[in-house]
């Protein structure tokens, strides 16, 4: 049980607390002699309805809260969740993860990086976010590893026919090349 399980049923109990805080402002009027009027009855109504309010909200919130508690989604997983986000809902690359994964645990930080052919999926800041501390090369900034993400392109696809040991293949359509630049 969470601490919000109790709140729907404060509902009537709100409601008799408002009446017995509009009571006791009248009551209290009424013993110092000051006489009723309208402005602390509007007050005590409104800090009654206030606190119903609060109440009935605090319950959505508890449920939500209490059910977001269960998921136990790590931040590694958030993280690779965006990497399979599209529109559809459908993957968009079912090996990415994995192979991103793979990528991360090679590359060393501060490692700057591009990603040959870059079709736009999965997003730029997911990929940029996923890989940190390795950095995305921009513009005509040097750049020492290459990513394909999906297919191979073809002057990497040569590397790989003759074995060159600075291109690692993950699997078909995802490799990664280490490319000393001058």
């Amino acid at each position: 049980m969470t601490s919000f399980d109790g709140v729907a049923e404060l509902g009537g109990e709100t409601v008799a607390g408002a009446i017995v805080v509009v009571l006791a402002v009248l009551i209290a009027r009424r013993a110092t002699g000051r006489g009723v009027t309208a402005r602390p009855i509007i007050a005590a109504s409104l800090a009654g309805l206030l606190a119903l309010s609060v109440a009935l909200h605090l319950r959505g919130v508890g449920s939500a809260l209490a059910q977001s508690g269960r998921g136990h989604v790590s931040a590694q997983t958030g993280l690779e969740s965006c990497v399979n986000e599209s529109l559809s809902g459908a993957p968009v690359a079912p090996r990415a993860v994995g192979f991103l994964a793979w990528v991360k645990r090679r590359l060393p930080d501060g490692a700057r990086y591009v990603v040959s052919p870059y079709e736009g999926l999965p997003d730029g800041w997911c990929l940029t976010t996923v890989l940190l501390p390795a950095l995305p090369a921009t513009g005509a900034e040097r750049f020492e590893w290459t990513l394909a993400l999906g297919s191979i392109p073809a002057e990497m696809q040569a590397k790989i026919a003759h074995h060159d040991p600075n291109v690692r293949v993950y699997s078909p359509g995802y490799a990664l090349e280490f490319d000393r630049q001058p």
